[in-house]
Order: structure tokens, then sequence, then C-alpha cells
């Protein structure tokens, strides 16, 4: 191989590598959020519950108190984020058998 050919081949590697590490840190979903957009709610409700997960999520002490609260009732920090920005949004919120979270509009 030749040395320039090398040097081609590093520098894409280089790059590749870069590109996967920044859509890694930047780009990617979190859990939650893949979670919530699972749900067959609407979308105004969606971004009502998003900005409060992403509140709770940002505060290390709501954090703290949430994942505190998932590891008493046994359920995932990820899936009880979505469920305590609902309840405290006072959307009526359910998780049924087969695990999945029903969350009704307001009456």
């Amino acid at each position: 191989m030749k040395p320039k050919t090398k040097k081609t081949l590093i520098i894409m590697a280089a790059v590749l590598a870069i590109a996967v590490i920044v859509w890694l840190l930047f780009f990617r979903k979190k859990e939650w959020e893949r979670i919530l957009d699972r749900l067959t709610i609407d979308e105004t409700i969606k971004a009502e519950i998003r900005a409060e997960a992403r509140r709770i999520d940002q505060n290390p002490a709501l954090r703290q108190a949430v994942a505190a609260e998932a590891a008493e009732v046994y359920e995932t920090y990820d899936r009880w984020l979505i469920m305590t920005a609902a309840m405290n949004l006072r959307y009526p919120v359910q998780s049924n058998q087969l695990g999945q979270i029903i969350i009704n509009p307001k009456d």
C-alpha cells in the first residue's frame, strides 16, 4: 500500500470517528424521548410532556427523586419520567399489563 493511500485511509477513519461521536453526543434521542414518540397521543400533549420531562431530567434533585420512585415501583427511570411528567401536568396515566403507557387527554 502506498504511503499516500495509507494517509488517506487514516484521515477518512478519523473523520468517520468524529462524525459518529458528534452524532452520539448531539443528535441521538434519549430513551425517554423514544418512548414518548411511540405513544399514540396528540402532538401538543407530547410537546407539553416533553418540556416537563426535560425540566425534570435537567434538575439533579428532581432526577434523583424520580429515579428513587421508579425503583420503588419496579419501573425503569425513562418510563417513570414520562409518567411523572404527564401526572405533573394533570393527565390521567395508566400502564397496562403489556407494559404500554396510556395517557388520556384531560377531561
